[in-house]
């Protein structure tokens, strides 16, 4: 029966009947299509988004590391000069801090809100008790506030889903400059405390030789996974390895440099007479490279993002 009904259709109808058949799927799957690519656009912005945000926490990260490093340095030796330079960090720490709330601001994220303000007002216990602690107190304050740095960066990672990015370039240079160099920086920056304070007090004790060999081990098990990250990135997209491998080149001969040494003025000697001054500037030397590989990662995976 509706064979005949077709067939004593006139052929107009037909072909309207035929038109509609074929343009619905095309309708739909066009729809689909264009879903997702919204889709990826309001994905990629909200990761720009997060990098930006990134960006003065990594500043902070930088600059609490080497206000850790010299209030260390001035528990042992009380130097005026090393005072100037703890008072002119807290200048910069509050000026980063500024920077982070403006960038914060895109995100509108209450939580986020919450953690930059408690870490705001941790950040000033630190600053008010810097030139009066410890040495083992200044570490202890410093530790924990930092170790909150990397906290909240982790929770940016987390609310943007900056590691859940489909594309294997971008999910392995996320994950480097979101874990892998905080990771070494921070650690890092406890062996450039650590080891100018041993340094300056020229003493080493068991507990502060332990700490050494565990930072050593931490920082080689970092940059071993920086080394796989970049390694795969570079063969998923071969543009990148043209722009960042002279900075991954930098930042792994210095800490090879600073790892050896870790290991012969303050491991494998029993003779504690380096510079500590030296020493302080070799380590942050790797800091600062490793910043560079940072810094240089995120403008390419912005670039990345832009172009989707």
């Amino acid at each position: 029966m509706l064979r005949e009904y077709f067939a004593n259709l006139k052929i107009g109808s037909k072909l309207s009947i035929a038109f509609v058949t074929l343009v619905i799927p095309l309708v739909f799957m066009s729809y689909l299509s264009l879903s997702t690519i919204a889709e990826k656009i309001v994905f990629a912005e909200s990761e720009v988004d997060s990098l930006n945000l990134v960006k003065p926490l990594r500043k902070l990260l930088e600059s609490s590391a080497k206000h850790r490093g010299n209030s260390l340095i001035f528990s042992n030796n009380r130097d005026d000069s090393v005072r100037g330079k703890l008072i002119q960090l807290q200048a910069e720490i509050k000026a980063i801090f500024s920077d982070v709330n403006r960038a914060l601001q895109a995100k509108d994220d209450e939580m986020l809100y919450r953690q930059i303000e408690e870490l705001n007002k941790e950040w000033k216990v630190v600053e008010s008790n810097a030139l009066t602690n410890s040495f083992s107190r200044n570490l202890e304050q410093h530790n924990a506030y930092i170790d909150n740095i990397l906290y909240v960066m982790s929770k940016v990672t987390d609310i943007s889903d900056l590691t859940f990015d489909p594309s294997p370039d971008n999910y392995h240079l996320m994950v480097s400059v979101t874990h892998d160099i905080p990771l070494v920086v921070n650690n890092m920056g406890l062996l450039r405390g650590v080891g100018a304070g041993v340094l300056a007090s020229k003493n080493r004790t068991p507990e502060q030789l332990l700490s050494l060999g565990v930072l050593q081990k931490v920082v080689y098990d970092s940059v071993e996974n920086l080394k796989v990250g970049r390694d795969a990135s570079f063969e998923y997209n071969r543009d990148l390895k043209a722009s960042l491998e002279s900075f991954y080149d930098a930042a792994f001969t210095a800490q090879a440099k600073a790892s050896e040494t870790v290991n012969a003025k303050l491991i494998n000697t029993e003779e504690i007479d380096y510079p500590a001054v030296d020493f302080f500037d070799e380590m942050t030397v790797v800091i600062d490279d490793m910043f560079k590989l940072n810094d240089s990662i995120i403008e390419s995976l912005i670039g990345l993002l832009e172009e989707r």
